[in-house]
């Protein structure tokens, strides 16, 4: 049967090695219903932190496909994939999406949501963060693999670390004033 459910510990592997909690999809064909975006949200919010759901087998795979669930008020440090596009599809609340220059000016400031701007795609070496706008954002994320650990994501140098919350929430107002 195609159709996804978290349970099934046969086709459903958790892992914990990321930098969020994973489940990673075994085997194809797959199908997703609204029950198991709901059991995403659920779970993640029980266990108070993202998750994502892969539905790729790996993260050696050429190709990710995931769904991820993100919660209000955390802090995503812009940043850039040297040779990776990627591709966000809104399925559940809003964010704001903004790409940078090279020292830190915005250059694209979007509102994403399922009802207006559903797709966003933003091109290898750009850096680019998400902000969220409302307590949950579920968006499906399609890019090239495989993952190459820490060093895929390279952190904008001018960006605040995170180490000290009230800078990292100016500056998410500052973002958001954008929009």
């Amino acid at each position: 049967m195609s159709l996804i459910r978290l349970d099934d510990s046969e086709r459903v592997l958790e892992c914990n090695s990321g930098r969020t909690p994973a489940l990673f999809c075994q085997g194809k064909p797959i199908t997703l219903n609204h029950a198991v975006v709901a059991d995403l949200i659920v779970r993640a919010e029980t266990s108070g932190g993202d998750l994502r759901l892969c539905l790729h087998q790996g993260p050696e795979e050429n190709f990710h496909d995931m769904i991820i669930v993100q919660h209000g008020g955390g802090y995503y440090r812009p940043h850039r994939h040297m040779d990776k596009d990627e591709t966000w599809h809104m399925l559940h609340g809003r964010a704001g999406v903004f790409v940078f220059d090279k020292d830190g000016a915005v250059t694209d400031a979007q509102i994403l949501s399922p009802d207006e701007n559903f797709l966003y795609r933003v091109g290898n070496a750009q850096y680019h963060t998400l902000v969220l706008l409302t307590p949950t954002v579920v968006r499906r994320e399609s890019r090239p693999g495989p993952f190459m650990g820490p060093g895929d994501s390279l952190f904008a140098p001018w960006a605040p670390d995170g180490s000290d919350a009230a800078i990292a929430s100016a500056y998410l107002e500052r973002l958001k004033s954008l929009l």
